[in-house]
């Protein structure tokens, strides 16, 4: 529960009596009484003046609710997915993959003008019939009521391979799964890491890895300008040899596209400008191999933050690093991580103005990890000192975190043992944090887990998990709107 402040005032101790007291001074015209009619004017306008203007901007109608359980109960298996995104307004669209009959369904909730509208049952889903997983699954929104949703299917027959499908909502209506990789055959093979963003312009970026006939991986993008989608058509329709391609995008037109090269020569990029997109060019030192699953956010104004993997420290395990795009040029990459032991599950978020938050999850000894965060607000960036300067997660893993247009951001993430969902929040300039490992989201006597969180520009927040209650498995959805 967020920090705020309690405040009531008992109507049948204070105020009705005191109401009684200025009826018989009215009457009675008893001059003793006036200051009791003055407190009990003073305590109105107080009230008055709470309800109109709350202090520190909390308030009943932005704290989170109780979570509620959306959607059919069905198998939540360990590869679920959970995905959530917010337009600037408030408009939200929830995403996740669940089980039914063998089978794997990608299920949407949607929040437009104040209205949720949920699944009806397990007949009502989004993607095609005869998946036995969806692999990976990424969303995106504008802020003109536009969506996409890119998978990737795969399918008892191997022969059909791992495929990236795409729907859009575009007029209030979503459009049926598209089918939109090279197909499987002389050329091309299965599918690997799909992702999607999109702008206010109109304008969307759709990437992903896919293998050639020989096995080698290749980067492809689909694109959606001037009201028009142009697909890869061939093995040789590739951005670049690579793994794990990332999309950012600002409403300025400016994008940048970036990736692992499968040769191990580090992290590159392609920036996207007045309708070009630029040659590719190394984010990372020119020595650094081994690099792998960069994220990248752009800002109105065309900063780029990169951040990856990279083996580094004492003992060789993946760190940290980070390289930014000022003034027309990359900067020099460096290590952001301070623990000596493996990093994973790396998050970015930022937002126009700039700031900027980078999460990931560190390996503290040879048995617990905890949560780590970078913060660029001001214009200046926070770094953990060391391996102790930490989030103090309760071993916390699976970060999510997301941004308003004001820099407040809310990071959410799952423990192991318990299975429990947690939450932490910036807001009015500080962190608040949980107050210890029962202060969590879920329900303390069912286990949790796959948290994602979004937020409006404006500071609505939606987050959402799966809770375990016996054999059925729910998806949970909590919100805290201004």
């Amino acid at each position: 529960m967020a920090a705020g402040f309690d405040f009531a005032i008992n109507v049948n101790s204070t105020v009705l009596p005191l109401c009684m007291e200025m009826e018989d001074a009215v009457t009675r015209n008893q001059e003793e009484f006036m200051p009791k009619i003055q407190l009990m004017s003073l305590i109105l306008a107080v009230a008055v003046a709470l309800v109109s203007c709350p202090l520190g901007g909390i308030s009943p109608a932005n704290e989170w609710t109780e979570p509620v359980a959306v959607g059919p109960e069905g198998n939540f298996d360990g590869n679920a997915i959970t995905r959530v995104v917010m337009d600037e307004t408030g408009n939200t669209l929830v995403a996740w993959t669940q089980g039914e009959n063998g089978f794997q369904q990608i299920f949407i909730s949607e929040y437009r003008d104040g209205v949720w509208r949920h699944p009806s049952g397990p007949d009502d889903n989004l993607s095609q019939d005869d998946a036995t997983a969806i692999v990976s699954m990424e969303i995106s929104m504008d802020d003109n009521g536009n969506a996409i949703i890119v998978w990737i299917s795969q399918y008892a027959d191997w022969s059909r391979g791992m495929r990236v499908f795409m729907s859009e909502l575009r007029n209030g209506i979503w459009s049926a799964p598209l089918d939109i990789s090279l197909a499987s055959g002389a050329e091309a093979e299965n599918c690997w890491h799909v992702g999607v963003e999109m702008d206010n312009a109109g304008n969307a970026v759709i990437l992903w890895t896919q293998h050639d006939a020989v096995g080698d991986p290749w980067i492809f993008k689909s694109e959606f300008r001037n009201g028009v989608w142009t697909h890869p058509d061939s093995i040789d329709d590739h951005v670049n040899d690579g793994w794990t391609p990332r999309a950012a995008m600002n409403d300025s037109g400016a994008g940048v596209v970036v990736w692992a090269k499968s040769d191990g020569t580090g992290i590159w990029g392609s920036r996207y400008e007045t309708g070009v997109w630029a040659e590719p060019e190394q984010i990372s030192a020119e020595s650094a191999d081994e690099c792998g699953a960069p994220v990248v956010e752009m800002d109105e104004a065309g900063n780029i933050i990169a951040a990856w993997f990279q083996p580094g420290g004492v003992f060789g395990d993946l760190q940290i690093y980070k390289n930014e795009f000022r003034a027309g040029t990359w900067g020099v990459p460096e290590q952001i991580s301070q623990s000596a032991y493996e990093s994973f599950d790396l998050q970015i978020e930022g937002n126009d103005p700039g700031d900027m938050l980078i999460v990931w999850s560190q390996y503290i000894d040879m048995s617990f990890s905890e949560l780590y965060k970078s913060e660029f607000r001001g214009g200046e960036w926070n770094h953990p000192v060391n391996a102790d300067d930490c989030m103090d997660s309760f071993h916390g893993v699976f970060a999510k975190a997301a941004m308003d247009g004001e820099g407040d951001s809310v990071i959410v993430w799952e423990t192991l043992g318990p299975y429990r969902v947690y939450r932490c929040e910036f807001r009015n300039g500080s962190w608040i944090h949980p107050t210890g490992d029962d202060d969590c989201i879920n329900s303390i006597t069912s286990d949790a887990s796959k948290p994602a969180v979004a937020m409006s520009g404006a500071g609505d927040a939606v987050m959402v998990f799966i809770q375990y209650e016996g054999p059925a498995m729910r998806l949970y959805i909590s919100e805290r709107r201004e």
